[in-house]
């Protein structure tokens, strides 16, 4: 039975809007609430697997018609709505000039009061034309969900003013950004034996790279790599299928994380040249080979900053203000050609 219908008008043109509302792998990009979405296919067609704080539902395609741009979809498993055999149906229709109308219609059978449930489908989809509606005011582009994760010990180092200018930049580009200081973080890092259950802030951990597009690390290095509290924090975060898992008969990892991108801001005493060139940049592969690359995180730039002892105050407001540009330039344009460069 019909429940209820929402819709409005969205100033985008239909093209605009179905770009993004009729590619049924999307919804991860634009909407808050989804931490995580998955797109498969099984017997029964295509589905997606969407992660939310409070659980998780698998829905499967029905319908997309790009011609009458309409596109429908069916709740399998776990919804988080009192409704049985939902169904959902988005319509788009022109609404003059560069203007669209965008209309959810909601099937299914109250498992509630009636009024109750219309009044919960009502509030829940409107948020989600609102999400759609900013995703599409902002642009595509200028929408992804940074988080910086950042292993100085020290706020007040020059990788604390380093993470402080990716933030500037990141900002201005309309991203939005959380930051996470490992030092602050309730955690340990090297446990004695098998690790224990995650604690809370692991937790959060988690929740906070399921619903960023775009991971930053700033870190020192330390006898050639990042600080082992860094290191602890992957182990543990990345672990117990995670990040990847292996299936049997194969040798390589499942990607869980495909879709994020990456950048790497490395501090260091060594001239970058040499750690690249004598050392071999172990850190650097540490990161991306062992780390990101099976989390299928691509493509990871990685910048190194240094010597930095001896540095001098001119050299570092350089390092900052590239640093900032760098952050802005690449969240402006996250498809951009962009080389990793070594400060000089």
């Amino acid at each position: 039975m019909h429940i209820v219908t929402v819709g409005a008008a969205i100033e985008a043109t239909l093209d605009e809007v179905w770009a993004v509302i009729g590619d049924f792998g999307k919804i991860g990009d634009w909407s808050r609430t989804v931490l995580k979405c998955k797109l498969d296919e099984d017997a029964t067609g295509t589905c997606r697997t969407l992660t939310f704080a409070t659980g998780e539902v698998r829905e499967q395609l029905i319908e997309r018609d790009a011609a009458a741009r309409r596109i429908s979809y069916c709740v399998v498993t776990g919804s988080l709505l009192p409704v049985k055999d939902l169904q959902v149906w988005i319509t788009l229709t022109p609404a003059g000039g560069n203007a669209c109308r965008v209309e959810w219609r909601i099937e299914g059978e109250p498992l509630a009061p009636a009024d109750l449930v219309a009044g919960q489908l009502r509030a829940r989809y409107s948020a989600l034309l609102e999400e759609l509606r900013e995703y599409l005011a902002k642009g595509e582009l200028a929408c992804r969900r940074t988080l910086l994760i950042v292993a100085h010990p020290d706020p007040k180092s020059f990788g604390g003013a380093l993470a402080q200018a990716y933030v500037d930049g990141a900002i201005e580009s309309g991203a939005q950004v959380e930051v996470m200081h490992l030092g602050s973080m309730d955690f340990d890092a090297t446990p004695m034996g098998r690790p224990g259950p995650l604690e809370p802030d692991l937790l959060k951990a988690r929740e906070q790279i399921l619903r960023a597009q775009h991971l930053v690390l700033v870190y020192p290095t330390w006898m050639g790599a990042m600080p082992a509290r860094m290191k602890g924090f992957f182990e543990r975060v990345f672990g117990d299928n995670f990040a990847f898992r292996f299936k049997e008969g194969s040798r390589l990892p499942e990607r869980l994380l495909k879709g994020r991108t990456a950048d790497v801001l490395v501090t260091m005493d060594t001239p970058p040249l040499l750690y690249r060139w004598l050392l071999g940049a172990p850190g650097h592969k540490l990161v991306s080979r062992a780390i990101l690359g099976p989390a299928g995180i691509a493509p990871v730039r990685i910048f190194s900053y240094g010597p930095l002892r001896g540095s001098s105050e001119k050299g570092r407001a350089r390092w900052l203000e590239a640093t900032r540009d760098r952050a802005y330039k690449r969240l402006r344009n996250p498809g951009s050609a962009m080389t990793p460069r070594v400060s000089p």
